[in-house]
């Protein structure tokens, strides 16, 4: 703390009234030829106010750093604000049909062979995935919400390189299914693969791009970690459950979503800019469109038909 200068003066005057060498203190003898305990006392008293001054100065600059410290916020605000200029692009998945809609089958059948799996499920009712939809509100004779839909940047993005997350994207196999059906990750990334059934599973995936694997997993709480080098979307299947069957998608950057139970999707922090934007799903195929995203918040849909030779 800073020392006024009334503080030394009062030191020094009692120094002088007590008969202490008062300047002997600048050679440091004043100790050595002082016998008596009160001038020493007082000497030493004397020593420590004259020291406080040249504290001052040492203080004094110390509140440069926090003037800077303080300015330091304002400097990473440009960072911030460009961060936040990501748009986001959202939008639904619909598929339209000419007569009726695509139906789920019922898999509980074949679940209930592998009777550790059947007992999770409370309902002799478990769908496949393969086309699952929703109805829409209000209800539409012809088309209803589509999930498990892959929606993702296909172009514009300048061959642009983006580090791949630290945590995992986790493949479920719990109840004999895989959960989730179709999921997404980045190049690089980890795909962590859990066995939540206490039978055996297997998981066999052959890709195109990537390095084909089939890894058994024969207890509950087996775990495997898997990474990949290059972008695609290829299958996974259990060879000893023939129902089980999922999708993974992999891909060279962060901005693709799949479309929920309701049939929404949402790509966030995408730079505004021009870019073709593709949906793809594992019976209808691919969809593509071409868009401007600007900053704030962008609405894209697609549409899927049941081909008409369906009979649907």
């Amino acid at each position: 703390m800073y020392k006024p200068k009334s503080f030394v003066l009062f030191g020094l005057a009692a120094a002088f009234l007590t008969g202490a060498p008062v300047f002997a203190q600048a050679d440091g003898k004043a100790p050595a030829k002082s016998d008596a305990k009160a001038p020493a006392k007082a000497i030493d008293k004397t020593s420590v106010k004259a020291e406080a001054p040249a504290k001052a100065p040492v203080k004094a600059p110390a509140a440069k750093p926090d003037a800077k410290a303080a300015a330091k916020p304002a400097a990473k605000a440009p960072a911030k604000s460009a961060m936040k200029a990501g748009a986001t692009l959202k939008g639904d998945t619909f598929l339209k049909f000419a007569k009726t809609y695509p139906k789920p089958h019922n898999i509980y059948k074949e679940i209930k062979t592998e009777p550790k799996c059947a007992q999770k499920w409370s309902k002799p009712a478990v769908p496949t995935e393969q086309v699952r939809t929703t109805k829409m509100d209000p209800p539409n004779e012809h088309e209803r919400l589509l999930r498990n839909v892959i929606v993702y940047v296909s172009g514009g993005l300048d061959k642009k390189e983006f580090k791949p997350p630290a945590e995992f994207v986790e493949l479920d196999q719990d109840g004999c299914i895989y959960r989730p059906h179709v999921l997404t990750l980045q190049v690089g990334q980890t795909l962590r693969i859990l066995n939540n059934d206490p039978v055996l599973h297997n998981i066999n995936a052959q890709p195109a791009k990537n390095p084909p694997f089939n890894v058994g997993q024969p207890r509950k709480g087996m775990k495997k970690d898997i990474s990949f080098k290059k972008p695609e979307i290829f299958k996974v299947k259990c060879d000893v459950h023939k129902w089980m069957n999922g999708w993974v998608g992999v891909f060279d950057h962060p901005f693709r979503a799949v479309s929920n139970e309701k049939g929404a999707f949402e790509i966030k922090d995408l730079p505004p800019g021009n870019y073709e934007i593709t949906a793809w799903h594992e019976v209808f195929g691919k969809l593509t469109k071409k868009v401007t995203v600007k900053p704030g918040d962008n609405e894209l849909d697609f549409t899927f038909e049941v081909p008409a030779s369906s009979g649907s």
